[in-house]
């Protein structure tokens, strides 16, 4: 993480970080949405609905990257 103040709302500075990317890279604009929205969606501390079956799958990979720091997520 480039701050560890974002960490609240890591999922939002994400999208904003992953959309100012793929603009340089020229994706559709249609693409860079449905990638926001996953990023949003990943996050477990927040209720969010999951529109998507890539934002599940985004949301259950970001779970088990943390399977081993369990006692950490436990205050979340």
């Amino acid at each position: 993480m480039k701050n560890s103040s974002m960490y609240k709302e890591h999922h939002m500075y994400g999208a904003i970080e992953a959309e100012r990317i793929l603009k340089g890279f020229n994706y559709p604009e249609e693409k860079i949405i449905k990638i926001k929205d996953c990023i949003i969606q990943h996050r477990g501390s927040v209720i969010l609905e999951r529109t998507t079956k890539e934002s599940i799958c985004l949301a259950s990979a970001d779970a088990m990257a943390h399977i081993d720091q369990v006692p950490s997520l436990l205050h979340l």
